[in-house]
């Protein structure tokens, strides 16, 4: 779900701005998180989890945008792989916590 609405919701961003989007993909994203965790079946868990790739979608697409216009060029590399370290650590961190 990611994927495919990624391009969108940047599209949105440049339209709209990106703070909108990316305190709405905030809240999206905690409410599919709380539909997840208190979902009943198969099939709600799996449309609370397409629910939360739209936010996660929203976060994405204007997270590296951000960090772009908040830090001056000196420090950009170190911000953007900070950010791609703690990324890298939820997605794979993620996995065995959530299990």
């Amino acid at each position: 779900m990611i994927a495919a609405v990624l391009l969108t919701f940047g599209r949105l961003a440049d339209m709209i701005g990106r703070k909108p989007i990316f305190l709405t993909g905030l809240a999206v994203f905690i409410a599919g998180s709380a539909l997840c965790g208190m979902a009943p079946s198969l099939l709600i868990l799996i449309m609370a989890r397409i629910f939360q790739g739209i936010g996660g979608a929203m976060i994405f697409a204007v997270n590296i945008a951000m960090i772009t216009s908040a830090f001056p060029s000196n420090e950009r590399g170190l911000a953007l792989g900070l950010n791609a370290v703690v990324v890298s650590l939820g997605v794979s961190a993620g996995q065995l916590l959530g299990d």
